[in-house]
C-alpha cells in the first residue's frame, strides 16, 4: 500500500523546494509518491509566459524539472531519499469507466485536480491517497466529494514577496548603507567604575536642624573640653625649653609676659565671640551640610568605527538640570563633600619672646653666604612641541563646576581604539534631583552629531546631624594646665 499525495500548482509556486520541506511532519512512513495533475502541469506552462515575477521564476523552473521528471526513468525522481524518500512522479492517464461527479465544474482548476484525485482513488483503492493544498477552494471541493486533504503547515511557505513599497525602501537602505560607508561611524559609551551604564542613580543625605536642648548640651561640653584659662604667659619648663633652643641656634632669647591688655582682650573679646561662632555654627550645622555637593567619576569611551576618520571634530560634555561637570587633573580624584568643622578656640596670650643672634651663629653664616651667590641666569626657553593632529585638546575646560566643557581633534583615527574621557559630575546634597549629562560627537564629515545622553537623578535619606556634630566635638583641642603650663592633650 503506497501513500500519494497530490498537490496543486501553489506546491511550486508559493512553497520551498520539495527537498528542503520537513516531510517528516505530516507524514511517518519510509516513502510517500507525489503526484503532480496534468491540470497543474498546463497551469504551470500559462505561469511561464507571466513576465518576470517570482511566480513566473518559479513556474519556468518548475516545468524544467517536470521535463527532466518525463525523461527519467519510470517517470519519476527521488528528491529526497531518506526520512523519508520523496519521490515526484504523474499520475496514470484514467482508464476507469466510473463518470466523474456532476457536481464538479470541470472548468476550474480547482475541481479539475479533485477529478483527478477521485479517478487516482477509483483505480488504486488499496493507496491512501490525499490532496496536499494551502487554498480553501480545493479544500471545500475536496471535502464535498469525500477526498482527504492536508492543509500545508504554513512554514512550509515561501517568506512573502516584497512588494514596490517594499523594494523602494530596501533601495534607500542601501544607498543608506553606503553613504554611511564613506562617513565616520561613531560609538559612545559611558562608564562609571568600568561598568557600562544607561543611567545614574545615586544617595544624598539630609540633615535636619539640631534642637535647643541639643545645642545647649554641646556648648556645655565644649565649654568643658576647652575652658578659659585661669593663668596666661609661659613659665617653667616650657619657657625654659624655649631659651635652651634659642641658645642651640647660636642666640639668646629674652620674654616678657602678656599684658592686662592683652589678657583682658582675650577675655572679654576672643573667647567669648569664639563662643558665640561655635552657638552660629551649631545653629546652622544642618543648613550647611544641606549646602554641600558631591561628586564622582564618569568615563565615556568614543570609538569611530567607520571606514574614514572624523575631520574638525568637536566633542562636547553638558550638564544639564541641577547637575553639573568638572574637568579633572591628572591621576586626580573627585572630591568629595567639604567637611563641616568647628571654630577653633583662640590661643591665650601667651606674652612676648625675642629672639637674637650672635654673629658667628651658622644661620647668620649661611645667610650671608646665600646674599653672596650670584643670581642664576634665566634658563632658557622650550619651544612648545609640535601639535598632534590625531589627538583631542582642550577648548573649554574648567576645573570647578560648570555645565560645558569640550575638546577638538583635527583627525579622528578610524578604526582605532576607542579614546576615554574622564571627568567629574557633582550633585548637590540634601535634596532629590534630576538631570542628565550628554557627551556629543560632531565633525565635518559626519552628517548629523552623534549624542549619548545619561538620565541622572538622586534620592534622599535622613542622616544623623547630632552624630556628626559630635564627631566634630572630639576634633577640638583638650586644653588643660598644669601649674603655669598649658598643655594639649592629643586625642586617643
Amino acid at each position: 500500500m503506497a501513500t500519494v499525495y497530490f498537490v496543486d500548482t501553489n506546491f511550486f509556486i508559493q512553497l520551498k523546494e520539495p527537498e528542503a520541506l520537513p516531510w517528516a511532519e505530516i507524514f511517518n512512513k519510509p516513502e510517500l509518491f507525489v503526484m503532480v495533475p496534468r491540470t497543474v502541469q498546463t497551469e504551470l506552462d500559462r505561469l511561464k509566459q507571466d513576465g518576470n515575477s517570482r511566480r513566473s521564476k518559479r513556474a519556468r523552473k518548475a516545468s524544467s524539472f517536470l521535463r527532466r521528471v518525463v525523461h527519467s526513468p519510470n517517470a519519476t525522481i527521488a528528491v529526497r531519499e531518506v526520512a523519508p524518500r520523496v519521490l515526484i512522479g504523474f499520475p496514470p492517464i484514467n482508464s476507469s469507466s466510473k463518470p466523474t461527479p456532476t457536481t464538479l465544474d470541470l472548468t476550474r482548476s480547482d475541481d479539475q485536480i479533485v477529478g483527478e484525485v477521485l479517478d487516482f482513488s477509483t483505480a488504486n483503492p488499496s493507496d491512501d491517497v490525499f490532496l496536499l493544498t494551502s487554498d480553501t477552494g480545493p479544500m471545500l471541493s475536496a471535502r464535498y466529494h469525500n477526498v482527504r486533504f492536508i492543509a500545508v503547515p504554513d512554514k512550509w511557505l515561501l517568506d512573502p514577496e516584497p512588494d514596490e513599497r517594499d523594494k523602494t525602501i530596501q533601495e534607500f537602505r542601501r544607498r543608506l548603507d553606503a553613504l554611511e560607508r564613506a562617513h565616520p561611524q561613531i560609538k559612545i559609551a559611558a562608564l562609571v567604575q568600568e561598568l557600562e551604564i544607561d543611567a545614574i542613580e545615586e544617595q544624598v543625605s539630609i540633615f535636619d536642624p539640631l534642637s535647643d536642648s541639643i545645642i545647649e548640651q554641646m556648648m556645655a561640653e565644649i565649654g568643658g573640653r576647652c575652658p578659659m584659662p585661669d593663668d596666661f604667659g609661659l613659665s617653667g619648663t616650657e619657657l625654659t625649653l624655649r631659651q635652651t633652643v634659642a641658645v642651640a641656634h647660636g642666640g639668646y632669647l629674652k620674654y616678657t609676659k602678656p599684658t592686662a591688655d592683652e589678657i583682658r582682650k582675650y577675655r572679654e573679646g576672643d573667647y567669648p565671640a569664639w563662643l558665640v561662632r561655635i552657638r552660629q555654627t551649631l545653629m546652622e550645622a544642618a543648613w550647611r551640610l544641606n549646602q554641600r555637593s558631591q561628586s564622582f567619576k564618569i568615563w565615556f569611551r568614543v570609538a569611530n568605527n567607520g571606514t574614514v576618520p572624523g575631520n574638525n571634530t568637536i566633542l562636547e560634555f553638558r550638564a544639564h538640570g541641577e547637575v553639573s561637570i568638572h574637568a579633572l587633573q591628572k591621576d586626580s580624584e573627585p572630591k568629595g563633600p567639604v567637611a563641616l568643622r568647628l571654630p577653633m578656640p583662640p590661643s591665650p596670650p601667651l606674652g612676648h619672646l625675642e629672639e637674637a643672634r650672635s654673629a658667628a651663629s651658622p644661620v647668620d653664616f649661611l645667610d650671608r653666604h646665600y646674599n653672596a651667590i650670584d643670581v642664576m641666569p634665566p634658563p632658557f626657553r622650550q619651544v612648545p612641541p609640535e601639535r598632534d593632529r590625531y589627538a583631542f585638546y582642550w577648548d573649554v575646560k574648567s576645573l570647578t563646576p560648570t555645565k560645558l566643557l569640550s575638546l577638538m581633534c583635527d583627525e579622528f583615527r578610524h578604526q582605532n581604539e576607542a579614546e576615554a574621557f574622564e571627568l567629574a559630575i557633582v550633585l548637590p546634597q540634601g535634596k532629590a534631583i534630576s538631570g542628565a549629562v550628554s557627551c556629543r560627537l560632531s565633525a565635518a564629515n559626519l552628517p548629523e552629531p552623534v549624542q549619548l545622553t545619561i538620565p541622572v537623578k538622586t534620592v534622599t535619606t535622613v542622616a544623623d546631624t547630632e552624630k556628626y556634630v559630635r564627631r566634630l566635638i572630639l576634633e577640638l583641642p583638650r586644653r588643660v594646665r598644669a601649674g603655669a603650663v598649658e598643655i594639649v592633650e592629643p586625642e586617643p
